[in-house]
């Protein structure tokens, strides 16, 4: 075959329009193999779908402590591509990055002492999932998109290593779950708190993985199954976590083998009251055994870990011009008990976690020391058009947040179909105060003010 041979190709496929035509005529009958190929590559080409996510935002972070000398004020940036090769495979790679504005002016160190400009590769993943088995690798994110996989309420975001999840059958009720995590993103992402993941930023390699510790080892099971045809649902998930060490809070420690380990539970009962209104009681058990304050001693963080949440939800649901069903607002509100029984010396392990509570981040509140506890109410309201929450906690550990944002621009709000682009306005302040640990007079009052463009 010459190498006229594709020019001829090209020109008949911009007559004819499609490769199928091509083979179909019988005129180049000859080159059969050479149009198989051809098809074979469009076919698989055509079968890739790309999905992109990103956003920008500009916003004020800091607390009275930190205002003078540590504020951020600047510039965050998220962007990441998905491509769906075929029902089974995924690849993807996104980058984030931050700007501190305030590190140009001389003596600002950077809130959390990030410096002026910080950047990585967020994402750069695999993943495939067929009949009930599910494998991801790399840097990504288990919250969203398909790299989600199921872990625990203290181990969320941007991980990097592998997790794989494995279903039974289709319908089965039960769920097995492994991951191994050699360092993480640390960009202050705190599930279901506004604002949180804009405000700073700390690479997988060195800020990740010093807050790490090792290498973490996590396996655990569900079980999550309806009752009757009332849509009840009952939820319980025993795991274990193994870490080879745990992190510093003496870091001229340096690298030793302090290996620490966590037995916990998360369980969950959702009680339908009607077709609006649901009950939903939650909570999570753990023990941790390690030595984290002090090498070469035996269990000097022995710790337990005791959460339960009460909460009464109403939702409102609307139908929009086609009649497609949408959710305009939900209300809730209820109570809560968190409590860290153990040595005052030590830390609870985890990554990130899935409480009410604000003042992790606005804050810088160090509220997983052992031998605190608080007892809180909430209340939070999720509409079309804002979001708020209020949480009031009083303890050893005292906390009153009060976020909120405001949708200013959704596209498609209420066609059903998913937004695709979207700008939201954000504010929150929170006061926190503890008996125990180094939190005291001098961070008390905590601030937010963003913007942020989404798609």
């Amino acid at each position: 075959m010459s190498y006229l041979m594709p020019i001829r190709i090209w020109d008949k496929l911009q007559k004819q329009k499609t490769l199928s035509n091509v083979c179909a005529n019988g005129t180049f009958k000859k080159i059969s193999l050479t149009c198989l190929l051809a098809l074979g590559v469009n076919q698989a080409y055509a079968d890739i779908k790309l999905t992109t996510h990103g956003r920008l935002s500009l916003g004020f972070f800091g607390n009275s402590n930190t205002i003078r000398n540590q504020a951020m004020f600047g510039l965050n940036a998220y962007v990441r591509a998905n491509f769906q090769l075929n029902e089974h495979w995924n690849v993807g790679m996104g980058a984030a990055g931050i700007w501190n504005a305030l590190s140009m002016i001389p003596g600002y160190s950077g809130y959390n002492n990030m410096s002026m400009a910080t950047g990585d590769v967020g994402d750069i993943y695999f993943a495939y999932n067929r009949g009930g088995f599910k494998i991801v690798a790399g840097r990504y994110n288990v919250d969203i998109g398909p790299t989600i996989v199921r872990t625990t309420d203290f181990v969320n975001g941007p991980l990097q290593g592998i997790s794989l999840q494995w279903i039974p059958k289709n319908s089965s009720p039960f769920r097995m779950w492994f991951s191994y995590i050699n360092s993480f993103l640390d960009n202050g992402y705190l599930p279901g708190r506004i604002g949180s993941d804009l405000y700073m930023l700390n690479p997988y390699f060195y800020g990740g993985k010093i807050k790490l510790g090792g290498e973490v080892f996590l396996f655990g099971a569900d079980f999550d199954k309806g009752i009757g045809k009332s849509g009840h649902r009952i939820f319980f998930a025993p795991w274990v976590l193994f870490n080879t060490k745990a992190p510093a809070t003496n870091p001229s420690r340096g690298f030793v083998f302090d290996p620490l380990a966590q037995v916990g539970v998360k369980a969950r009962f959702i009680y339908n009251i009607n077709e609006a209104w649901q009950s939903l009681t939650g909570g999570n058990a753990l023990f941790q055994y390690g030595n984290g304050v002090t090498s070469g001693t035996i269990a000097d963080d022995l710790l337990g870990v005791f959460i339960i949440d009460e909460e009464i939800k109403y939702v409102r649901k609307r139908v929009n011009s086609n009649g497609k069903e949408y959710v305009d607002y939900s209300i809730s509100a209820g109570l809560g008990f968190r409590g860290i029984f153990g040595n005052q010396a030590s830390r609870f392990f985890c990554i990130n976690d899935r409480t009410r509570f604000y003042g992790k981040f606005l804050n810088n509140a160090i509220y997983g020391i052992g031998g605190t506890w608080t007892a809180y109410a909430f209340a939070k309201m999720e509409h079309r058009i804002f979001d708020v929450h209020l949480m009031l906690g009083g303890g050893s550990y005292s906390e009153i947040s009060l976020a909120g944002s405001w949708k200013a621009y959704r596209q498609n709000r209420n066609s059903g179909e998913g937004q695709t682009l979207g700008f939201d306005i954000g504010a929150g302040y929170s006061w926190a105060y503890s008996s125990v640990g180094a939190i005291g007079g001098g961070n008390n009052h905590g601030f937010m003010v963003f913007g942020k463009l989404f798609y």
